[in-house]
């Protein structure tokens, strides 16, 4: 001011131009997998009873050999879908490699889309949940995913090689639904590459002249999880999987599509496997869940057992570990029986939901209706609730 010349900071001005920022330093590999085992089937699907114990193994070769690993056990359709959907939209773009692979263990059925002479041409294959009685080739689309609309997204995900690899294509227990087929051929993605294992592995039935029994035939998934640990190129482990899975059965049975188009090297596998910590993905089956699910009849005619897990969450909510909420339930649903009314599920719930005692929170929901001459069920619920 007052004409005198400005003088020079003694400190450097910082610059707000971000042309001058470092750039963030590049991650170098991103490996993500999900392993998806499927146990609890309801009929017409047979239990799978080693599916888990298998998709542990496969989870903890994945993450010896440099994978981050998320282990989902008998999902339903929203939790297989939530859970595969945000890992494979979750890659960083500075990755300098993006790989995802989702390994599924558990039936699979395919909906042709035409059928001549008994061979499929072309469709879509579906992966079954656990938890619903598929009865029905129309139910496919409504209870159980499709493993394309996966392979879709996995495709439109920029810079990410995915790999889908599928052991699900099982014959036993998949009868009375119609114009299916166990697996259909899927189309290519760019990208992407899809195996699908086409055949169960059959024990041989003992011969009679033979002083030891046969030995068992692996699974493809276990074939898997060995291959892995040996190491070498994804695509080439796949294949050797696949060569050596089609001499053990006698026949070729995968069928791969697509390709990636990066090579992955796995270093081999020297040191003991490690457990791998399966995190928040598996749901616990709760004393309040066990007590509930396929125990108590949730529809007014008192048939229907089998609840969506969200409702037994939402029932079950701050008292997991009782059975009050269950015990409040049931009581609720009998005594609107009794006086000849169609009881509605949500009422119940609405009254039992973290309750700590059944019998007082019945008491309370009774003599709030027979103390008040025209009161409401719903009022009623409310008083309940408010006295909690």
């Amino acid at each position: 001011m007052n004409g005198s010349t400005p003088t020079a900071p003694t400190q450097p001005i910082a610059s707000d131009d971000s042309a001058t920022e470092r750039a963030p330093e590049p991650l170098l590999s991103q490996r993500k997998a999900l392993i998806i085992s499927n146990s609890s089937y309801l009929a017409p699907f047979t239990p799978l009873e080693e599916a888990h114990a298998t998709g542990k193994r496969v989870s903890e070769a994945m993450q010896a050999s440099g994978f981050e690993v998320a282990h989902l056990q008998d999902p339903d359709r929203t939790q297989l879908l939530t859970e595969a959907t945000k890992m494979l939209t979750s890659f960083e773009g500075n990755a300098f490699e993006k790989l995802a692979v989702i390994h599924y263990i558990g039936h699979v059925k395919g909906l042709s889309d035409r059928v001549n002479r008994g061979l499929s041409e072309g469709g879509t294959n579906y992966l079954i949940p656990t938890g619903i009685p598929i009865r029905s080739s129309f139910e496919l689309p409504i209870h159980a995913v499709e493993l394309g609309k996966l392979i879709d997204l996995a495709s439109a995900q920029t810079g990410v090689s995915s790999v889908f690899i599928v052991d699900g294509c099982r014959q036993d227990g998949l009868v009375s639904i119609s114009s299916t087929e166990n697996c259909v051929t899927e189309a290519e993605r760019e990208n992407v590459m899809i195996t699908i294992n086409t055949i169960e592995p059959v024990e041989e039935t003992p011969d009679p002249e033979e002083t030891a029994p046969p030995e068992p035939v692996q699974s493809y998934s276990d074939r898997f999880a060995e291959e892995l640990i040996i190491g070498g190129d994804l695509s080439d482990v796949i294949e050797q999987t696949n060569t050596k899975q089609a001499v053990a059965v006698g026949r070729p049975s995968t069928q791969t599509s697509g390709a990636i188009d990066k090579t992955y090297q796995l270093k081999p596998v020297t040191a003991p496997l490690q457990t791998v910590s399966l995190g928040p993905l598996i749901r616990a089956k709760t004393a309040c869940y066990d007590a509930v699910q396929n125990k108590l009849a949730w529809d007014a005619a008192g048939t229907q057992t089998r609840w969506i897990d969200a409702n037994v969450n939402a029932l079950c909510e701050g008292q997991e570990s009782s059975v009050q909420p269950a015990r409040c339930f049931e009581g609720y649903m009998q005594y609107v029986r009794d006086r000849g009314l169609s009881p509605r599920w949500s009422n119940a719930s609405a009254l039992c939901v973290g309750t700590v005692s059944s019998e007082q929170t019945l008491s309370c929901f009774k003599n709030a209706l027979q103390s008040t001459a025209g009161l409401k069920v719903s009022e009623a619920i409310s008083v309940c609730k408010a006295e909690d």
